[in-house]
Formats: C-alpha cells, structure tokens, sequence
C-alpha cells in the first residue's frame, strides 16, 4: 500500500504545483484542451457510465461497507472501506477549500454540463478520490487476475467527471 500512498501524494503534489494559479483562476490551455476533448463526448455514452461515476459517490460509505461485507463475510474489510470513503470525502472537502478552484462552467466558455446539482469547488474530485480509496481496500481481497479491476473501474469514474462537466482533468487526476 506505500506504493499506492506513495503515487498518490505525488500526483496531488503535481497537480498542486501546476495549480499555482488556482486562486487567479486560470486554466492551462493543455488542460482546457483535453477537458474539452473529454466534454465533448457524444451524449449518448451519459447513462451507460453513469453507473460507474456513482461508485466515487459519498454513499459508498455505506453501499461499498455493506457490499464488502456481503462478499467477504468480515467486518474488518468492510469497515475499513467505510472509513477509506469518509477519510477521501473530508480530504476532498478539505482541498477545495484550500484551493477554492472553480468548477468547469466557471472557468470556461461553453462547458457541456451533464449534471444539474453541481455546487461548491471543484479541486479535488471527491467521486474520483472514493472510487480509488474503495479500489484500494477491495484490491487485495481479489484474486491475482482481478486485482486491476477495481482501479480500471476507479479510472473509469475520475475520467467521466470531466464529461459530465463536474471537474476539469487535474481535478479528476488530483482525486
């Protein structure tokens, strides 16, 4: 798990850096590109990944613990799943209040925004950092050939946040 915390931290370190103008709220034009590339995507894929985005979403503190336990019949497992979504929850509530970065439709002309009950910051994505911390508890109750699976999915998540126009791509990645 060093190695996971370890790439985490700087990921967040990385992205904090290229942030440097997050309070000016400015966008690197590389990341307005790629966003762009990501919001544009056909309508069409919204509902088959919705499914997948709600996995970073905060009531896997609760689905994702009951979940665990169902499958693993141990309260530890799921427990600590519980707790890995609540700690990545308060994390992200705790960087966007530090960063205070913007959502997409704030920052940028012509935002597709696929989800109507966006509010507050945007830096980190909070769905994006649950689905990770769910997919580091649940990796090493798998099987070796099903250990990718869970952070495949969790990438899956972080990426359709920009698509729907909730985050920008640092935003997902920091998450």
């Amino acid at each position: 798990h060093a190695t996971e915390l370890a790439t985490g931290i700087a990921l967040v370190g990385i992205s904090w850096l290229v942030l440097t103008d997050a309070t000016n709220q400015r966008v690197p034009e590389w990341e307005v590109d790629l966003f762009d590339s990501i919001n544009g995507l056909p309508d069409a894929l919204r509902w088959p990944i919705w499914p997948i985005m709600q996995l970073g979403n905060f009531w896997m503190a609760v689905v994702g613990g009951l979940g665990v336990y169902a499958l693993t019949r141990r309260w530890r497992p799921a427990l600590a799943t519980t707790t890995a979504v609540l700690l990545a929850w308060i994390g992200a509530k705790v960087m966007k209040g530090i960063t205070e970065r913007g959502r997409p439709a704030d920052l940028l002309e012509g935002v597709h925004v696929r989800e109507s009950s966006l509010h507050g910051h945007a830096y980190v994505s909070g769905h994006t950092a649950i689905a990770f911390s769910v997919a580091t508890v649940l990796t090493p109750l798998l099987p070796g050939r099903w250990r990718l699976g869970p952070f495949t999915v969790a990438g899956i998540a972080g990426f359709v946040r920009p698509s729907y126009g909730a985050h920008l791509p640092l935003d997902a990645v920091a998450g």
